[in-house]
């Protein structure tokens, strides 16, 4: 092997090393933590999801029962019933 072959496989081997040492995977706490702060962030979105659905549901909720009293109003105003028993 000439000094050239020498130095190529050296310069080869330099730059698979590098290579490897940034593209390997993460070790395994690593990947724990990763998967943790996933979880972390899942849990944190479905919880502000729920409360604005729950908020959703009570403005509808709010939206309802106002409808239906001014239809209750609305019927007594037309049949000229005055009792609250509707």
């Amino acid at each position: 092997m000439t000094t050239r072959d020498c130095s190529s496989f050296f310069t080869g081997l330099g730059a698979g090393i590098c290579l490897a040492l940034v593209l390997a995977p993460k070790s395994g706490a690593q990947v724990r933590t990763g998967i943790q702060e996933k979880l972390d962030q899942g849990r944190q979105k479905l919880q502000q999801t729920k409360t604005a659905a729950y908020q959703a549901v009570e403005r509808e909720k709010e939206a309802i029962a106002a409808a239906a009293s001014a239809g209750r109003q609305a019927y007594r105003e037309a049949t000229g019933r005055t009792t609250a028993a509707l």
